[in-house]
Order: structure tokens, then sequence, then C-alpha cells
């Protein structure tokens, strides 16, 4: 992003992205003068050149400007594409816009050039880049460019992955709002949509405990049951991975074991008590009382 010092051009380069929506010709037009604005300002700064050019190649390629016009901006995209890479060749935002540029140039071998830009900026993207600062839009962009090569079931995983870029606590975050909130098929559609699945070993499995509660709630005690048991299933796999690795999980480790030491379930609706941060407060104390009671409908053990 352009300089947090040069707070002008910060303002210009956030109001360029605000603008931009590439079936509006003003819209268009709106953020390239915003990204104007903030290479001006900022004349070196590798995202606001990318960005400067993106928006000049998408205004070549649309149908509400002139040919003239069109062809100036794949010029300026061009000049600008190849700014920013120079300015900060390690960030796959300006192998972005460059790849952006070659597949829609119309020259001679291009399109073939423009992938390999996408390739560079995706494992930029993959292996050098701080998850904050990741746009999943450059896999379902990368995954079309991918479509127009001929490369059509590689073009879709990309922009499944695009897709499933969003962090699962993220969805499991908003099905515990939507539990909170007595939206039961709203939380059980979040959690559909979890990517990471019970046998992956990166699967949140506290969230089966929102996917039992829910079903519930729902009144299908059949389907909330199962869930509890994989819940405690996996909880008790988990604190037996972690304890062999201080020499106590031998005992641990047999399978199906749901238990603590002493004959203890793994995990109780104490436990969870005891977890949650509820605000002791009339209205905390309701949604406390509310999560508790399904997963008491569920089977969790006291």
């Amino acid at each position: 992003m352009p300089s947090n010092l040069n707070r002008q051009a910060l303002e210009a380069f956030i109001n360029g992205q605000n603008a931009f929506f590439a079936l509006s010709k003003k819209s268009l037009e709106e953020s390239r003068a915003y990204f104007e604005k903030a290479v001006a300002l900022d004349p070196g700064n590798a995202r606001a050149l990318a960005e400067l050019s993106y928006v000049n190649t998408h205004i070549a390629v649309d149908h509400w400007h002139g040919q003239e016009e069109a062809r100036e901006a794949l010029g300026k995209a061009e000049a600008y594409a190849r700014l920013a890479v120079a300015a900060d060749p390690d960030d796959y935002d300006t192998h972005w816009a460059l790849g952006y540029y070659l597949v829609n140039s119309g020259k001679p071998g291009d399109h073939a050039k423009g992938l390999k830009e996408f390739e560079i900026a995706r494992d930029l993207f993959d292996n050098w880049t701080d998850r904050l600062t990741r746009k999943p839009d450059l896999m379902a962009e990368m995954g079309e460019i991918l479509v127009y090569a001929g490369e059509v079931r590689k073009g879709i995983d990309m922009i499944e992955g695009a897709v499933y870029r969003v962090p699962d606590w993220y969805r499991w975050n908003l099905a515990f709002a939507y539990y909170c909130d007595k939206r039961y098929d709203d939380a059980l559609a979040e959690l559909d949509r979890m990517y990471r699945k019970p046998g992956d070993p990166r699967f949140l499995y506290d969230s089966l405990l929102t996917r039992a509660a829910s079903e519930a709630q729902k009144g299908r005690r059949n389907r909330a049951q199962p869930l509890i048991a994989q819940f405690l299933e996996l909880k008790e796999q988990n604190r037996s991975a972690n304890s062999a690795g201080k020499g106590k999980g031998k005992a641990a480790k047999k399978k199906g074991a749901k238990k603590k030491s002493g004959g203890q379930p793994v995990w109780t609706i104490a436990d969870e008590l005891r977890r949650m941060p509820f605000k002791p407060t009339a209205a905390g104390n309701r949604l406390r009382d509310h999560w508790i009671d399904g997963l008491r409908k569920a089977g969790l053990p006291e």
C-alpha cells in the first residue's frame, strides 16, 4: 500500500479501491483518477503503480471507451505495470498487474507471458506474503485466465481455492453468532461452508459443539448426539497427542477413549461454562443459558 508517511497518497489509494467497479465506466474513471493522484503524491509506490496499471487495463478492455482511448489506456497499463514490478519485484500485486496487462494486450506471445507473471504472483502470494495482506482476488482472477487459456479444471481449482481462503474460524464465529440469535439453519449452513472437514488434522473440531447445539435446538437429537461423541473423541485425541509430547500419553492413546484421568469425561458442561466469556449481565446470562441448553439437549456430559 502507499506509504503511511504520506497520508494524502494513502487516502487517494483507498478512495481508488473503493471507487473501482469493473462494470461501470464512471467508477473506472473515478478509480483511475484517484490512483493517478496517489502515484503523483508517492511516485515510487509499487502498489499504487500496480493498481493504476490494473484499472487502465480494465478501461482498455471494456466496451464503453473508444478504440483510441482504449489503446492509450493499454499503453499506460503496460508502462505502470513495469514500473510497479521494478519498484517492488517481491510484491505479488505488481506481477498480478503485469500479468493482467499481458493476457489482455492482444500481442502474440503475451498471453503465455502473462500466465508466467500470474505464476510468479501466486508463488509470492502463497510463500512470501503476510496473511494479513493477501487478497484472494488474485487466485480468482488467475483461475479465470486459466479458463481462457483452455485449462478449465485447473482454473476451477484455482477459483475454488480463492473461495475457501476465508479462514474457517470466521465461519465458525459467524455460526456461533447465528446460534445465539436462534438462527439455527443459518448456523448450520455456515458450518457447512467450512473448508476443513473431520479427518483433516487442522479441522476446528470445537465447531462440532455449535453444530450439535444447533441440531438439538431444531429437535434433531439423533443428529446432535453423534456430533457430541465425535467432538469428545477428537478432544481426547488432541489431549493425548499433547500429553504424549510430555511422556504422559501412552495410556491415553487408546482409540475411542473419551475420559479424563479418574474416569471423568474429557469435556463437560462445567468445562464449557468456565471457557466461554459471556458478560455477567442479564443479556449475557441469557445467551450463556441458551448455549448451555443446546449442549445439554445434544448430550454433552455434565
